[in-house]
């Protein structure tokens, strides 16, 4: 009998496995959010550290292997330019698991992933005057 590496799981063939690794992945960096199962947000917290490592770099060869990484560039760009500069005096711990309680119909373990210091929002620098607008109060009117 051979060898086997560990595998990803989930259930399914190891092609799409990999593929909900790579969309979970993708998603958590583009809305830095996602609500997901807690072994699916613990096996890819694993990989979100490593691709934001490499992304750090910021030379042509780690841009290289995250474009073959991703489908999409989006979140290429989004780890190069924007979390390389948020997270670059931290080493790993790029993520935190909230648990949510359980899914109704398998009992699943439902967890919130994002990302630390998600809501921290950049101060922009310069005099731009932000404005406020009071929020709309729309009131239905039930027909008889």
């Amino acid at each position: 009998m051979r060898h086997q590496k560990k595998k990803l799981k989930f259930s399914r063939p190891a092609k799409e496995s990999k593929r909900l690794i790579r969309n979970l992945l993708s998603n958590i960096i583009l809305y830095e959010k996602v609500k997901t199962t807690e072994s699916k947000a613990k096996k890819a917290r694993q990989y979100l550290d490593h691709l934001i490592n490499v992304g750090k770099k910021g030379d042509l060869q780690s841009i290289r292997y995250l474009n073959r990484f991703f489908y999409i560039k989006e979140p290429v760009k989004k780890i190069v330019e924007d979390l390389s500069k948020r997270y670059e005096k931290r080493h790993s711990g790029y993520s935190r698991i909230i648990p949510l309680g359980t899914r109704r119909g398998d009992s699943a373990k439902i967890v919130l992933w994002q990302l630390v210091e998600f809501d921290k929002k950049p101060v922009s620098k310069g005099k731009e005057k932000e404005k406020t607008t009071k929020p709309k109060i729309v009131t239905r009117v039930k027909s008889k």
